[in-house]
């Protein structure tokens, strides 16, 4: 029985240290995580139902830029993080989705509350990059597949944008 106990204890202190580990790794040095390729600064945020795109410059080397994929997924999904390299020529473009910011703000005091997700330190429990590194620990937790937080690269921006609906009908 004592083994058991001692058991118990060990897993409950390995998952807890890896719970903490994953929250003290989220906005510090200007980066949302660790895996974010630099530090930088938001210059755009898409918001939609299902989750954020930020449009991040480096503060080092102002010519480097990523788009940062926050997803806290819902339904069972574990949620996703990725971050994507882009160049000024792959910015997207300005639209109803696109909010650009003026200044930029370093990630470290960039918050944002609009649409149906939070983001942002100030949000504690409620900032939904907390919300998807949770969900991918949980998801470990009970035996789910090994899915890190950073997921695979975007896939191209042109390929996510429906066709307005007055193109394609018959006449």
């Amino acid at each position: 029985m004592s083994s058991m106990r001692i058991l118990f204890s060990f897993l409950s202190c390995f998952f807890l240290s890896s719970f903490l580990r994953a929250e003290d790794q989220t906005w510090e040095n200007n980066k949302i995580t660790r895996d974010q390729p630099f530090s930088g600064k938001v210059l755009a945020v898409e918001t939609s139902w299902g989750g954020y795109r930020l449009l991040l410059r480096s503060t080092e080397d102002e010519s480097k830029f990523c788009i940062a994929q926050i997803w806290p997924g819902g339904g069972g999904s574990a949620g996703s993080l990725s971050y994507k390299l882009v160049q000024r020529k792959d910015f997207p473009k300005p639209s109803v989705q696109w909010v650009f910011l003026n200044p930029a703000i370093e990630v470290d005091r960039f918050s944002w509350s609009m649409g149906p997700w939070r983001i942002g330190r100030i949000f504690g429990d409620n900032d939904c990059l907390k919300i998807v590194l949770n969900r991918n620990i949980t998801n470990r937790e009970q035996g789910g597949a090994d899915q890190p937080a950073t997921a695979p690269e975007l896939k191209p921006e042109g390929n996510s944008k429906p066709k307005p609906k007055s193109e394609g009908r018959s006449q």
